[in-house]
């Protein structure tokens, strides 16, 4: 049996009156998780963009920053919330610890600067293209 809450439906959806309680006590936790992750996530220094690629690097889950925006927004399937809310929650966990604990070598990968900044070399030009170049211009 399904609550209407399937497929494309949003957590904000008319139908979410239907359902019994146990899953009304769901969505408010899906709520006030989605509330209190925004904030820490901020607090601690990362952007959507990082919690989904350190998503993908430390648990082999990569996220787009649009799925992380969606479920702070409350903006995916009921279903779907469920799925990220764990993989969040531990995130958060491992986030909290780093930075609380900075010596544990337990997660190098989550601090913001660590998280997938392949940062292209900087181009060194050989001194005498520099000068013919400046010459030029």
């Amino acid at each position: 049996q399904t609550h209407g809450l399937g497929g494309g439906h949003h957590i904000k959806s008319p139908q979410s009156r239907l359902l019994d309680t146990d899953e009304t006590t769901d969505l408010e936790e899906l709520e006030t998780f989605a509330k209190t992750f925004k904030q820490r996530r901020i607090k601690l220094g990362f952007t959507q963009g990082d919690v989904g690629l350190a998503m993908g690097k430390l648990y082999g889950n990569d996220f787009s920053q649009t799925t992380i925006s969606r479920f702070e927004a409350l903006n995916l399937s009921f279903k779907n919330m469920c799925k990220l809310k764990p993989l969040l929650q531990k995130w958060l966990l491992d986030a909290d610890n780093s930075v609380n604990n900075p010596n544990s070598l337990s997660n190098p990968l989550t601090t913001p600067e660590a998280i997938g900044r392949r940062r292209k070399k900087r181009t060194s030009i050989e001194t005498s293209v520099r000068v013919a170049l400046e010459k030029a211009f």
